[in-house]
């Protein structure tokens, strides 16, 4: 029962989660495409009959999520829009996933304490907002956790199927995503020394439906694995990493207001009520189990796997236990503006997140270059390093994907990612060649790798003037000869 003093109106909770959805999601759907969702538009934009071939080229991506997503390629100006709809939609019905999951397992009136933490959290926002399939897999993996909770504690058959059906998708979405059948084997395990009716045939026969499921997959993950040394990470994820994985900005919000109350109207925290031994199983694995498992694999591999949206579902328990945390407020109110403070500053951060989007930098470049000047522009992507670029940029090639979503009328010289003695030799033999026949020459490079300084020197040494731009991540550099200085031989 709620106190009438400290109700707070039912709509307020939907148009407080309305609002957070008007305001940090729709002025991100308008951003050009970050590196990896011009790769999900270059598999799509064949049509919906060239995805597979494309995923052939291009590895380790989703395929349920990539012929999704080509249905919903366009070349008009709200191609961006229009390519995130499935994203916003997958995020929209985990939200109520989510709310469903959490009423089941705090009790009636906890759902909004969960959907709008979630939907304000930054990197749940950053998932609605990318045409990626990582807020498909948020739906999915919720869908799988809530039908086999619901399937233990019921025994219901079409809880049974629906827990089958949508588990054997996971893998297809992200293969670390198969993680989360290790925190479900455990609650099983859990749930049946709390003496719930556990059927192990039925446990026998989900695993192996699973398991026959993702066959189709070995080949594809055998080729993802052989590539796995081109995906190293400069440094090894520290305990810092560890933690900024979960949505530590919401918890924080949440932390700060729990003490106060506490410190300044003890009277609206009651006695914590504990959750069912096998629930709490079940949320601290699913939390934990599968971010130590990769935290300690890219340590000692040097793999970058510690990625947030790899991981991104061990984030959906934290959202239940905030919900169960904010339970122990007896004030309505209270909670309400616990609930509003975190919506207020996820302002503070949800602009900044995401990684840059090629579409600034080409159009910069546009305006800046001339059509006739040769541009060396540098792949997004890092196993172009190890790879012949000869003949790109290439339409059948996704190394250069960017372009099939913002074409360029410059002739484009090839960089890979990073630079070797050897490809260095490639792309300065091509100048060399271009040099018989123009005097300026631009480059479009990503912060953060060699290409602009090895190139730069070289280009200096030849007697090239530069003139630097910086454009939002990227680097725009113009160089010119001299008329009368002799072409780079």
């Amino acid at each position: 029962m709620r106190s009438a003093s400290t109700a707070v109106q039912g709509w307020l909770y939907p148009l407080l989660a309305a609002a957070v959805i008007y305001f940090y999601w729709f002025p991100r759907l308008h951003s050009g495409f970050w590196i990896d969702e011009a790769g999900t538009y270059w598999i799509g934009h064949g049509g919906l009959t060239h995805v597979w071939e494309n995923l052939q080229i291009y590895p380790g991506q989703s395929i349920i999520y990539m012929h999704l997503s080509s249905l919903f390629v366009t070349s008009g100006g709200l191609k961006e829009v229009a390519l995130r709809i499935p994203s916003v939609a997958a995020v929209l019905i985990a939200a109520r996933l989510l709310f469903v999951f959490t009423e089941r397992i705090i009790g009636s009136g906890s759902g909004y304490l969960a959907v709008l933490p979630f939907l304000s959290a930054g990197a749940i926002v950053e998932s609605a907002t990318n045409a990626r399939p990582y807020a498909l897999g948020l739906a999915v993996i919720l869908a799988s956790f809530l039908s086999l909770r619901e399937w233990v504690h019921t025994g219901s058959t079409r809880q049974y199927w629906i827990y089958c059906l949508t588990s054997s998708a996971v893998v297809y979405l992200h293969y670390l995503f198969g993680l989360v059948f290790v925190p479900q084997a455990i609650y099983l395990l859990a749930a049946h020394r709390a003496r719930r009716p556990i059927s192990w045939g039925r446990v026998l026969g989900a695993a192996a439906f699973i398991g026959a499921v993702a066959i189709p997959l070995v080949r594809q993950v055998l080729t993802v694995a052989r590539m796995a040394g081109s995906w190293t990470a400069l440094r090894p994820p520290g305990v810092v990493s560890f933690l900024l994985l979960y949505p530590t900005q919401t918890i924080t919000v949440v932390g700060i207001a729990l003490v106060l109350y506490g410190l300044l109207y003890p009277k609206w925290l009651k006695n914590p009520a504990w959750m069912e031994q096998d629930d709490t199983v079940l949320l601290l694995t699913w939390l934990l189990l599968g971010p130590i498992v990769v935290f300690a694999t890219a340590r000692l591999t040097g793999y970058a796997l510690f990625t947030q949206r790899y991981l991104i579902y061990a984030l959906l328990p934290a959202f239940v236990l905030i919900a169960w945390a904010l339970r122990h407020v007896n004030n309505e109110r209270a909670r309400f503006a616990v609930l509003a403070a975190l919506s207020l500053n996820a302002f503070v951060y949800v602009f900044t997140l995401g990684e840059p989007d090629w579409r600034t930098p080409l159009e910069q470049a546009q305006k800046l270059v001339s059509p006739d000047t040769p541009l060396l522009l540098q792949s997004g992507f890092v196993e172009s390093s190890n790879l012949d670029l000869s003949g790109e940029p290439n339409n059948s090639s996704y190394l250069f994907a960017p372009l099939s979503a913002y074409s360029l009328p410059n002739q484009v010289i090839p960089v890979p990612y990073a630079l070797t003695p050897a490809s260095e030799r490639l792309v300065t033999q091509q100048v060399e060649q271009e040099a018989l026949r123009h005097r300026r020459f631009a480059l479009l490079t990503g912060d953060g790798t060699n290409v602009e300084k090895v190139l730069g020197s070289w280009f200096r040494d030849r007697g090239y003037t530069l003139s630097v731009q910086h454009i939002a991540g990227f680097t725009l550099v113009l160089y010119e000869r001299s008329s009368t200085s002799p072409p780079a031989i």
